[in-house]
């Protein structure tokens, strides 16, 4: 019922709008682009960003383990560094705002029954951090180490309050 109520409070239905709305979720309130970037060069970032993440997530119909999910990550943070470095904000795309975009289409095609196993992390963001009491700013995150130290502390917290899945105690937690 959860992932139903959080479908469609969000509005998504089809995996476009997941796609869309992952992207904007990932880079909203967090600078990712240097300046005066223009539209022409947002949207070619994008859409190799959206082609990366649609090239990964059939993975996802069975289990992904963490060190699978964590190079998946990195290897979109890499190609994108590769290809658009002049168009970034430090000439790098950063970790966190690749696995928010990452955990959260994951999410919504969990929540949608595109895929059956829960992803296997959550999307990371200041609302987790600030609900399992973890001080970090997951925008300017760029660490694989940091980011597994995260996850072990959503795990542990979320396990404390009686959920297995760290995605149902997210879906849980999440207010929109």
């Amino acid at each position: 019922m959860k992932k139903h109520e959080f479908l469609q409070k969000i509005g998504v239905t089809k995996e476009p709008q997941a796609m869309s709305n992952s992207l904007t979720s990932a880079v909203q309130h967090n600078p990712t682009y240097t300046r005066n970037l223009g539209t022409r060069d947002r949207e070619r970032i994008r859409a190799r960003w959206a082609s990366l993440i649609r090239n990964v997530s059939p993975q996802y119909n069975s289990h992904v383990n963490d060190a699978v999910h964590v190079q998946n990550i990195s290897s979109i943070c890499d190609v994108l560094t590769s290809e658009f470095s002049p168009f970034l904000r430090g000439q790098r795309f950063r970790f966190g705002t690749s696995q928010k975009a990452l955990n959260l289409y994951l999410k919504f095609f969990w929540c949608l029954d595109e895929i059956k196993t829960p992803p296997p992390h959550c999307p990371v963001d200041r609302t987790v951090l600030t609900k399992a009491g973890i001080v970090g700013n997951w925008t300017q995150l760029d660490s694989v180490e940091l980011y597994m130290q995260w996850i072990s502390k959503l795990r542990a917290y979320a396990s404390k309050n009686g959920y297995t899945v760290l995605q149902e105690w997210e879906l849980a937690i999440w207010d929109g």
